[in-house]
This record gives structure tokens, C-alpha cells and sequence, in this order.
């Protein structure tokens, strides 16, 4: 099959969302298919990106559709969210135009789209539908409105639910993310696939790298994202400031933000306001992929919470599959799918309450405990190889995309 990923992310390098693609892309392309990846997602303006034109990542086909941005600081408002919509269109224009010339030259089996905006996503399925092409949907969040700067008064937030209830249905197919999603579209009568987060098991061979982070006799906790609301920042910040209280030597490393705004620029101010805590606390910023992989390895214990909400629910955490790559035990909210894949106290330690008491008490647990904790970072790790694997899901979306395509057309399948 001809199979094309069209949607807004960046690619081939990038955050969660370009590594979801990365990996399904890959998965796919090994399962037996041709794959096209087409980003339309806006682009800064950098020396060395090139777009426009078909180019290659690890044999996978794709094209940079999106146009640069170019920001005016004197704009007024309403001139800014004019140029924020008129890139994106853009970008969709010409991914549309890539597309369509594509399907002139090769028999495009199926799309999946990949964004959670209406005003991109839905002019994609009506081509789709208008060439009789599949089209499938990968979802992977439903935000709440406090997501967005001015909750229910920021267009963004009707974008999204406009997405959710009249572009998302229209699919032939959806691939969700969690169970919340799965159940919400099999509702309305849609065929669904659950695929959670996706990884290579093989790519994590954890190296600390000698002289890359100094030595230390401190037990080393690690967060790694952008710590944006959900991932509750200032509960993490008091749940280790109340260990250090107890006399136990942590040390927290945040790797991919550097605190510098949102809640990050919080967290770190919290943390600074504290005598004890600002000399424990260290914001590393956004690092490498090596570099994540040597951090991780370094690390005595992961910590990853996510505060109850439709967000939590509706996601599953990109980046846990690498937590429990490591090897190391993981901390972890019970909230969305999380307790649906791994056992509390064999996998992943599962906080009961999700509060700064319990994060501390979980910590402390695993400082008594030791060889439980490396029992646990091995079952977190045996566990991502069983439920995880981007081949074994990706053989399941091949089969799925197979079924749907046997429905329209019965006689014959490739």
C-alpha cells in the first residue's frame, strides 16, 4: 500500500509529536508499505531547512509543505492572529497541492492526518473523500479549555472542538491514543484502533557518557517535557522540597525546559524562593536525543505526574515508554491509561493521591528500598518491550488500514 502521514508536526527532527511520526512512519515502511510524510506545520526561519522539494529521512519520503514564519514585534494583536492563521493555511495549501500531485503519479491507498485543528485538518479529509482516498485520523490529545490563553475565549479552543465534532467524525478511521478516545469515537459508530505511545526498544542503549554531567553522591530524580499545567510543576517542586526536609540528599534535574516562562517560569521561582530547594533543583533546558538518552541513564528514579483532566484522560504520555526504557524506576500519577499498562509496584510505582505528600512518600519508598526500585525499573522496561513496540503496533495499524480498505473495496487487498 501508498501510504501518506500529512499533518501538522515537525519532521524529521523534533518533539513527541515528530517522534510519533517518526516512529509510525518507520513501522509501517518495515511492515512492507511506501510511506510519505508530508509536515505542514509552519517553520522557522533557519539556515538549513530546506522545503519545497521530496527529501529523505532513514529511506522515508517527505516533504516540508510549510512556509516560514516571520514575526513583526510591533504588530498589533489582531495582526498576529491574522499571520498565525494565514500560515497555517498556507502550509495546508501547499501540503494539499504536494498531495494531490503525489496521488497523480501513485495510487495513494490511504492518508492519515494527523493535528487536532479544524480549519487545517478538515479541507484534508474532504480531499480524501472527494478522491475517494481513505482517510484516518491519529488523535492524541483533547485539550481542556484552560489549555489556551483565555480558556473559552480563545478561538484556538473551538477550533479544537470543531475539530472533535464535525472533521474527527467524518474519518473512515481513527487511530486514539488512549481508551477515553477509543470509547468516545466507537460511540458514534466509527472504526478505532487503539495505539498508545510508540517506540523502539532497540535505539535505547543507555550510555551516562563520562564527564557529560558531573558525579554526585545525591540520589538523582529526573523530569523530562516542557512542564507545562498538566504535568503539575509546583506539586513536583513541593513534593521534593518535603524529602529534603526529612534529611534525605535528591537532587531534581528538569530536562527540556530552562524555566524561563509559563509554568516552568514558575516552578523555578518556587524553587528559588526556597533556601533549601534552590540549591537541589537544576533546569537543564532543551537537550539533544543523545542527550535525554545519557540524562535518563544517569538518573537514580523518573518522575512523571500528570494532574487529573479531560487532557490527562484523553492522552497518553509520549515520553513514558522512554522513562521505562531506562531501566530506571519510574513515579508516576495514576490517571488516563497509565494503570490499564503497568502494575503498581512491579512496573512503575503508581501514586494513590495525586498531591505533593504522595510524590514525596514515593520517593522516599524507593531511597529505603533500593533493589526494589532497580526490580521495577527492570519490569517498567519489559513491560515498554511487550506494549510499546512501534513494529508490533505498527503491523496492527497495517492490518487495520487493511480492513478498512477491504470494506470499500472487497475484491482485492494488497
Amino acid at each position: 500500500m501508498n501510504i501518506v502521514i500529512a499533518g501538522e508536526f515537525f519532521f524529521p527532527e523534533g518533539s513527541a509529536n515528530a517522534s510519533r511520526v517518526r516512529y509510525m512512519a518507520r513501522g509501517l515502511a518495515e511492515v512492507g508499505h511506501s510511506v510519505y510524510v508530508i509536515s505542514m506545520i509552519p517553520l522557522k526561519a533557519e539556515n538549513g531547512i530546506t522545503r519545497g522539494i521530496w527529501q529523505s529521512f532513514r529511506g522515508i519520503q517527505y516533504y516540508l509543505a510549510g512556509v516560514p514564519v516571520v514575526t513583526n514585534p510591533k504588530a498589533s494583536l489582531f495582526s498576529k492572529v491574522i499571520d498565525y492563521f494565514r500560515v497555517f493555511r498556507d502550509g495546508l495549501y501547499n501540503g494539499l497541492e504536494c498531495l494531490d500531485m503525489l496521488a497523480q503519479e501513485k495510487n495513494i491507498d490511504a492518508v492519515i492526518g494527523y493535528s487536532y485543528r479544524y480549519f487545517s485538518m478538515n479541507d484534508l479529509v474532504k480531499y480524501c473523500r472527494k478522491k475517494q482516498i481513505i482517510i484516518l485520523r491519529d488523535v492524541v490529545e483533547w485539550f481542556d479549555p484552560a489549555f489556551f490563553r483565555g480558556g473559552y475565549l480563545n478561538p484556538l479552543y473551538w477550533d479544537l472542538e470543531l475539530n472533535f465534532h464535525f472533521s474527527l467524525p467524518k474519518s473512515d478511521g481513527i487511530i486514539a491514543i488512549s481508551r477515553f478516545l477509543t470509547e468516545k469515537f466507537s460511540s458514534l459508530g466509527i472504526k478505532v484502533i487503539t495505539t498508545p505511545a510508540i517506540i523502539d526498544p532497540d535505539a535505547f542503549s543507555l550510555d551516562a557518557g563520562e564527564g557529560i554531567i558531573p558525579k554526585s553522591d545525591f540520589y538523582q530524580l529526573t523530569y523530562l517535557g516542557g512542564m507545562i499545567e498538566r504535568d503539575g510543576p509546583i506539586l513536583m517542586m513541593k513534593g521534593i522540597h518535603e524529602v529534603l526536609m526529612s534529611g534525605a540528599e535528591v537532587f531534581f534535574n528538569i530536562v527540556g525546559t530552562d524555566g524561563s516562562k509559563g509554568y516552568a517560569a514558575k516552578a523555578k521561582k518556587y524553587a528559588h524562593n526556597h533556601p533549601l530547594l534552590k540549591h537541589h533543583v537544576k533546569f537543564w533546558g532543551r537537550v539533544s536525543d543523545e542527550e535525554v538518552v545519557r540524562r535518563l541513564a544517569y538518573s537514580d528514579a523518573l518522575i512523571f505526574i500528570r494532574l487529573d483532566s479531560r487532557d490527562a484522560k484523553a492522552a497518553f504520555p509520549t515520553r513514558l515508554p522512554e522513562y521505562l526504557m531506562s531501566g530506571k524506576p519510574v513515579i508516576s500519577s495514576a490517571v488516563g491509561d497509565i494503570p490499564r499498562y503497568l502494575i503498581d509496584g512491579q512496573e512503575v510505582i503508581l501514586l494513590k493521591q495525586n498531591n505533593a505528600h504522595a510524590l514525596a512518600k514515593g520517593i522516599k519508598k524507593l531511597l529505603a528500598m533500593p533493589d526494589k526500585g532497580r526490580a521495577i525499573g527492570q519490569g517498567g522496561m519489559k513491560k515498554c518491550r511487550q506494549c510499546f513496540n512501534y513494529y508490533t503496533r505498527c503491523e496492527e495499524i497495517s492490518a487495520f488500514i487493511k480492513e478498512l480498505l477491504s470494506a470499500r473495496h472487497p475484491k482485492s487487498i494488497d
